[in-house]
């Protein structure tokens, strides 16, 4: 992270990370860090992962059945008074249209932000 805020990159309209439904566990911790410590901007959906939440997951069989049965035995305060997924500073909404023509919303607001911080 010490790197990463020191880079050249690291300036605001210049960098973005997108974030979604698929941003969970490990990856919001990763983006939570990456919000508070950089001037990255957010862009896509809110995480499906809370920004504070438990983890370290242990499992064991139940001996007749065989079912796994997982616990966590951790919890993480990533950021202290935060409730809920991590929100994009720009949300992105996505359609099935633009999925079926190859077209990533998240990335074409990337670029329009991007050009918006050039001018």
């Amino acid at each position: 992270m010490e790197k990463l805020s020191a880079s050249y990159l690291n300036k605001k309209g210049k960098f973005y990370v997108l974030i979604g439904r698929h941003t969970f566990s490990s990856a919001v911790m990763n983006a939570v860090r990456i919000k508070r410590n950089t001037n990255a901007i957010l862009i896509g959906q809110p995480t499906s992962g809370n920004i504070n939440g438990y983890g370290e997951v242990r499992g064991f069989e139940l001996p007749k059945s065989k079912i796994i049965v997982a616990y966590s035995t951790k919890y993480w305060e990533n950021w202290k008074g935060k409730k809920g997924p991590l929100k994009p500073d720009t949300s992105v909404e996505y359609s099935i249209k633009n999925y079926v023509e190859g077209k990533d919303e998240a990335l074409s607001q990337v670029y329009k932000n991007a050009k918006e911080h050039s001018n």
